[in-house]
């Protein structure tokens, strides 16, 4: 799939994905297919303050992930993180990507993250 995005500008991506009509398909084919702008829809999701930015950013790599998971294993500690995040919903975001990239050749990195949490909220 060809692209028009220009992966260094980020400001652009994120007007592009917050809108209520967002195609969610077309941006996942794009992040499956082109290594900056899945660098950029991460980055997005995990950092971004609006809402319907980091939301359709989940929504989009949710897609991703459920047909290729294998290329969100570099992202796992930046997936892990929101788990400590302040927001609920970057919490749940968090969660529901690393359960989705979890697998066989991630056992180890979701015992530490599930141990690192229960210690956390044990405190």
């Amino acid at each position: 799939m060809e692209s028009s995005y220009d992966s260094s500008r980020p400001a652009l991506l994120a007007e592009q994905i917050s809108g209520t009509d967002a195609d969610i398909a077309y941006f996942a084919d794009l992040v499956l297919q082109n290594a900056g702008i899945r660098d950029a829809i991460v980055h997005l999701t995990v950092t971004h303050p609006h809402i319907n930015v980091y939301y359709h950013g989940y929504y989009i790599l949710d897609k991703a992930i459920a047909q290729k998971p294998e290329l969100f294993y570099g992202y796992w500690d930046l997936f892990a993180d929101l788990l400590n995040h302040r927001n609920s919903y970057h919490r749940d975001i968090g969660m529901e990507l690393i359960g989705n990239i979890a697998g066989e050749k991630t056992e180890k990195l979701l015992r530490k993250v599930l141990m690192g949490s229960w210690r956390v909220s044990m405190m």
